[in-house]
């Protein structure tokens, strides 16, 4: 019997089918998420992208009821935590050698820039020549990019000429001046470059053109 009052009774009822209630909620939401878990890891296991994997973990993903799933699940983390640590590790060496990449082409476009704003400077013209005396042949105009937005843009290109390369099984060793063209439009983006040159004339005005 109920130790307690009638009211007491009614009262401790009332908490424990709101409990319920609200744990019967839990448990659909759990058992929701548990479905929608095992529906992405189908969809995983049965991409193209991992066709070549021949691990028996998939076969079993692939092949089982999606209700068996859950009960393997901590079978299959224990015995993908080593390959994901060395996994993890080689997609951090190629984060580093990534960086390193972008690092050195940063540097050759740099001095290709510098290239550019010196070819202004090394035309200008000697004196005996009218009003083309002391005057610079070209006149070359662009904006550079700061040292991050160049890193940035400079990554994309490298991102690119990867997939690229990946495509056609290419090596991009072999296409260092193309990258490097491509790493200078990028980062002279999105103006590009504006060029002058006085307008040969007879009579040697400073006119551009």
């Amino acid at each position: 019997p109920y130790p307690g009052s009638l009211e007491e009774a009614r009262h401790s009822a009332a908490e424990a089918r709101r409990s319920l209630r609200g744990c019967a909620t839990d448990l659909s939401a759990a058992e929701s998420a548990v479905r929608e878990a095992s529906d992405v890891l189908v969809r995983h296991a049965n991409s193209t992208r991992y066709e070549q994997v021949r691990t028996p973990a998939r076969q079993q993903i692939r092949e089982l009821p999606a209700a068996a799933l859950p009960e393997h699940a901590a079978k299959w983390a224990e015995a993908f935590a080593p390959r994901l640590r060395v996994l993890t590790d080689e997609l951090e060496q190629l984060e580093r050698n990534r960086d390193t990449i972008v690092d050195r082409l940063r540097g050759l476009v740099e001095s290709a820039l510098a290239t550019l704003r010196s070819a202004q400077r090394l035309s200008r013209l000697p004196e005996g020549l009218g009003e083309w005396s002391g005057q610079e042949f070209l006149s070359i105009r662009f904006e550079e990019p700061d040292h991050a937005t160049l890193a940035e843009r400079l990554g994309e290109v490298i991102d690119e000429a990867t997939r690229a390369a990946v495509r056609k099984n290419s090596d991009l060793r072999r296409d260092g001046m193309s990258l490097l063209l491509r790493g200078v439009q990028a980062a002279l983006e999105p103006r590009g470059v504006a060029v002058e040159i006085l307008k040969p004339d007879a009579v040697l005005r400073a006119e551009r053109v």
